[in-house]
């Protein structure tokens, strides 16, 4: 389902130039099912696609891609301390801490700066289940 495999995981690991988190394959290993099944009724997107990818070969492919263009920050280059793990509607990237805390945050494409949005994966899940629940 969700889960990567090893030639997935060092793929990734040589994109990041370092090892993927363990917490993170976990986590996709175990997808919650709720949320692979939600979708936003006005929109009709699943977060699984966007928001919190659901599918490995769009981690890598994301993570590849932001890494490769100098457009995401100010700064210049991607920040090699985050993981992209969804991108939203409007294109900011949403990634993963990889230093310190594992807390997701979104990097808003218009000013360059990252924000955080939850205190790990499961509480960001939730806040994606909630808000296809009040859609």
């Amino acid at each position: 389902m969700a889960a990567f495999t090893q030639e997935q995981i060092e793929a990734l690991s040589e994109i990041l130039g370092r090892a993927v988190p363990p917490a993170y394959l976990a986590f996709m290993a175990a997808y919650p099912e709720d949320l692979l099944a939600a979708t936003y009724p006005k929109l009709r997107d699943r977060p699984a696609d966007f928001e919190l990818y659901s599918q490995p070969r769009l981690v890598l492919r994301l993570n590849a891609m932001v890494r490769e263009e100098d457009i995401w920050t100010v700064e210049g280059p991607w920040d090699a301390g985050f993981l992209a793990i969804g991108q939203d509607i409007g294109g900011d990237v949403v990634a993963l801490a990889l230093d310190g805390a594992p807390e997701v945050h979104r990097l808003n494409t218009e000013t360059a700066k990252y924000a955080k949005v939850a205190d790990g994966l499961e509480a960001y899940a939730a806040v994606l289940l909630a808000r296809c629940r009040a859609s």
